[in-house]
This record gives structure tokens, C-alpha cells and sequence, in this order.
């Protein structure tokens, strides 16, 4: 099956995949974990197409060109004994990305509880107000 460039949509669920640092329009990150974990696999004579399906990724999706193609740059690499250790600059760009974006969201879901919290203690000082106003009178 043929694949072109990744949907905005597909991008947006590969980079719901733990096993993915990164994905765009015409690149895949896929962590090194997973790539060890798919060496593991393949050398125990499984498929690739099933490793990455186990995995969490969808076959079609990915296209079986691309899955050829990491799999065999990932068995060069675990021969040369160089499997994990990339450290191309994107990559780690990529992780830190991944990281701030979880960092940003952790700090959303943190914001929005202190305002629902200032909501509650409003509310509760208006009430405590009007129950003074109300003895006063």
C-alpha cells in the first residue's frame, strides 16, 4: 500500500502513541524503547508489521513501506551496535517539545483547579456574608 504524507488527523493519533517522540506530515520519531522493544520482537521471529501493530499503531496508517524501511534502519543500527543512541539534535528537540507540552497541560489542569477553587471559596463567602448581613439585621 502506498503512503504519502501523514493527515493532520493521523499525525494527532501517532502522537498519542507513548512509542512516538514525534510525528509530522513526512517523518515518524518512534522512541528508542520502542525500537529496542522491536528489535527484541523481530529476533524472536515475529513480523513487523505485527510489532507495530502491537504496539499501538495501525498498519495502513503507517504504510508498509515505512514500516519496511524503520525496520530495516533499526536492524543496521542493532548490528553496528548504535541502536539508541541517536542523538541527532531534532530528536532531542523533539522530546523536550513533548515534554513541554505535557509540562503545559500538567499547568492548564493546575489552573483550571485553582480557579474552580476560587469559584467554590467565592460562593462560600457570599453565602457567609449574606448570613451576617442577615444577623445584623
Amino acid at each position: 500500500m502506498a503512503r504519502g504524507e501523514l493527515s493532520k488527523e493521523e499525525i494527532r493519533e501517532l502522537k498519542k502513541n507513548p512509542n512516538v517522540i514525534s510525528a509530522e506530515e513526512n517523518r515518524i520519531v518512534y522512541s528508542d524503547a520502542f525500537k529496542k522493544h522491536f528489535m527484541e520482537e523481530y529476533k524472536k521471529g515475529k513480523r513487523p508489521r505485527d510489532i507495530f501493530q502491537e504496539a499501538g499503531f495501525d498498519p495502513a496508517v503507517l504504510g508498509s513501506k515505512r514500516i519496511e524501511r524503520a525496520s530495516a534502519r533499526w536492524r543496521e543500527a542493532d548490528a553496528s551496535g548504535s541502536l539508541g543512541k541517536y542523538s541527532d539534535g531534532s530528536v532531542r528537540h523533539a522530546e523536550k517539545k513533548k515534554n513541554d507540552s505535557r509540562q503545559m497541560r500538567l499547568m492548564e489542569n493546575k489552573i483550571r483547579s485553582l480557579e474552580d477553587a476560587v469559584e467554590r471559596l467565592t460562593l462560600e463567602n457570599q453565602r457567609l456574608r449574606k448570613q451576617l448581613e442577615e444577623k445584623g439585621d
